[in-house]
C-alpha cells in the first residue's frame, strides 16, 4: 500500500524487516530479497520495492510481509507487523513446537538444561519455575 508521507506504523515495519533480513544467515541483500520475494510470491519484485518497504515509503500486505519472514528465517509476521511485542525468532519457535510436542520426560531435560545454560549465563540471576 503506499503512503503518501512516512507514517510511523510504516516506518516501524520498515525498520523491524530491516533488521529480520541483516539478521538472515548469510545476510541478504535488498536485491536477493526481492528475488527471493518474486519466486516466492509469483510475481515480479524489485529491490526498490523492498527498500521502500523498509524505509517506510510503501506499506507491504500481509502476504508479502509473511513471504519475506520465511524467505529471513528470522522473524514471525505477527512481530514485524506490530501484532505481538515478543520479537520469537523462526528458531524460538521451532524449540517451542519441539518442546510442545515432548513427553514429560522429555520436557524436563529441556527445563534442566536451559536452567543450567541460563545459571552459566547469567550467575545469580533467578528465573521463575512457576507454570
Amino acid at each position: 500500500m503506499p503512503t503518501n508521507q512516512k507514517d510511523s506504523y510504516a516506518v516501524a515495519v520498515g525498520e523491524r524487516l530491516a533488521a529480520a533480513r541483516k539478521a538472515a544467515v548469510p545476510p541478504m541483500t535488498q536485491a536477493k530479497a526481492a528475488e527471493r520475494l518474486s519466486e516466492t510470491i509469483g510475481r515480479m519484485f524489485s529491490s526498490t520495492a523492498v527498500s521502500n518497504y523498509e524505509q517506510g515509503l510503501r506499506l507491504p500486505g500481509p502476504p508479502v510481509v509473511d513471504a519475506l519472514c520465511q524467505i529471513y528465517g528470522t522473524a514471525t509476521a505477527s512481530f514485524i507487523l506490530g501484532l505481538s511485542d515478543a520479537a520469537q525468532s523462526v528458531r524460538e519457535l521451532k524449540m517451542l513446537e519441539k518442546y510442545r510436542i515432548a513427553d514429560e520426560r522429555g520436557k524436563y531435560a529441556i527445563d534442566s538444561l536451559a536452567d543450567s545454560q541460563s545459571a552459566i549465563v547469567n550467575p545469580g540471576r533467578k528465573v521463575s519455575n512457576s507454570e
